[in-house]
């Protein structure tokens, strides 16, 4: 298992190695390209919720029961 230094100059030596290869500094490009042109397109218009009933609304026509005037939750 290797320690953390250990680690990260692993990493950094195997950044180098791919910053000096030419394939794949054309790789980078050609994807930043596509990100860019992907970020340029216009987004769709989002459709607008519709607006949610109140929770009193929504039971306002029911009738739960017998309903008494006494009666209290």
């Amino acid at each position: 298992m290797f320690s953390l230094s250990e680690r990260l100059d692993r990493v950094n030596k195997l950044r180098k190695q791919a910053m000096s290869d030419p394939e794949f500094i054309q790789a980078a490009e050609d994807h930043k390209l596509a990100i860019q042109s992907e970020s340029e397109l216009t987004p769709c218009k989002s459709k607008s919720k519709p607006k949610t009933k109140r929770f009193k609304d929504v039971y306002k026509d029911i009738s739960f029961g017998a309903e008494r005037a006494g009666d209290t939750h």
